[in-house]
């Protein structure tokens, strides 16, 4: 694995939270510069598992990064975490953009049931704009 790289994967679990938010921002802008998804990839569990941190803005920054990378597996943890953000349509906001982001069917259900009954306009009209973007992926 890159060195560069895994310095940033071992940040993840920094017991500092603002290190670990650092690292996952340059994890998620780490796709944009080097393209390299095998390893992005690999450092999926660790990045997925920051979706349950104990502190907001790091569950925010990993939601973030996995947008970012793109990777299809991520969607069931990132939807796993969209249902476990209720009542914060901040975090709800993050999570439904990096799912529009990524090209994956299977965020289809869940963003029809948040155009439904959110109550976030904000995260319904974000949750609608992905739903269009992943429909003209569909077809």
């Amino acid at each position: 694995m890159n060195e560069a790289f895994q310095r940033l994967l071992d940040n993840v679990n920094h017991p500092d939270p603002e290190t670990r938010i650092a690292a996952l921002d340059a994890i998620g802008q780490w796709r944009a510069e080097h393209d390299d998804s095998e390893l992005t990839r690999r450092a999926l569990p660790r990045i997925t598992a920051a979706l349950s941190d104990e502190v907001r803005d790091v569950r925010w920054a990993a939601a973030y990064a996995l947008g970012a990378m793109g990777h299809v597996e991520c969607v069931p943890a990132l939807i796993g975490a969209l249902w476990r953000s209720q009542g914060d349509p901040g975090l709800q906001l993050v999570i439904v953009k990096a799912l529009g982001k990524i090209d994956c069917p299977d965020a289809i259900p869940a963003l029809e049931a948040l155009t439904a009954s959110c109550g976030s306009r904000c995260v319904r009209v974000a949750a609608t704009r992905s739903l269009a973007r992943l429909n003209r992926a569909a077809a």
